[in-house]
């Protein structure tokens, strides 16, 4: 089952890759995974030209956004991270690409895609709420 889904998920990410008009609404999102607030956004600005971000915000307040700018490819061209102190949010990091980071966003949208799909790899735990 998970060669299969992950077979399902590349072609997808292959499909998707071929048309720079998307705004991949398999992974618009909003909501909660593992106790940390989640949120997908494709932009859409001019004639087919689309940006992502995905937003990570875990329980210690550190926020995490993922900047795919180029080619609505979802590989990410940069990482912002900021920490939470005394309920101000602080600017920490702005980082470029990492295969760390793009293993993370991948995840995240992988999670996405289950929840969504109601695939049943998706813990009950990790649905979102409306």
């Amino acid at each position: 089952m998970k060669k299969t889904l992950k077979n399902l998920l590349l072609s997808g990410t292959i499909a998707l890759s071929m048309i720079g008009c998307s705004d991949n609404p398999q992974y618009q999102f909003k909501g909660e995974i593992a106790g940390k607030k989640i949120e997908f956004v494709t932009y859409k600005h001019y004639a087919c030209y689309r940006t992502n971000r995905l937003t990570v915000i875990d329980l210690n307040g550190r926020k995490d956004i993922y900047h795919d700018n180029a080619r609505n490819d979802l590989k990410i061209e940069s990482v912002e991270s900021y920490y939470s102190y005394n309920g101000d949010s602080h600017f920490c990091e702005k980082r470029g690409y990492s295969l760390e980071r793009q293993k993370e966003f991948d995840s995240y949208l992988s999670k996405i895609f289950q929840i969504k799909n109601n695939l049943p790899e998706a813990p009950k735990n990790l649905r979102h709420g409306k």
